[in-house]
């Protein structure tokens, strides 16, 4: 997690005096599925001269912090479904993502 999305996070668990899983669920609960889905589309890719599309790069997960969000099996299967629906790089990315988008409004 980048470090001033971690100073967001931290001032929302201390304003709303709750952890870092509530304040996943209030943000997966708050941020649309398109708008995630949004944040992990890859680029538009230009075609060749032959036609074939070239590769697109898959977004990468940003250096940070490393948090704990203590999740019991249920969530984290849950969570890895979502990674996989939205395509993200890792789990930190996909909760990175959230809480940004959650904390940006």
């Amino acid at each position: 997690m980048a470090p001033d999305l971690l100073t967001t996070v931290k001032e929302a668990l201390h304003s709303q005096r709750t952890t870092y899983a509530d304040l996943l669920l209030d943000a997966f609960d708050a941020v649309s599925g398109d708008t995630i889905a949004k944040e992990f589309k890859p680029e538009s890719v230009p075609s060749t001269s032959s036609g074939m599309p070239r590769r697109v790069p898959r977004r990468r997960g940003e250096a940070g912090i490393q948090i704990q969000v203590r999740l019991d099996g249920n969530q984290t299967a849950w969570l890895d479904d979502k990674v996989i629906e939205f395509n993200a790089p890792s789990r930190s990315a996909l909760v990175s993502t959230v809480y940004r988008l959650h904390l940006a409004n």
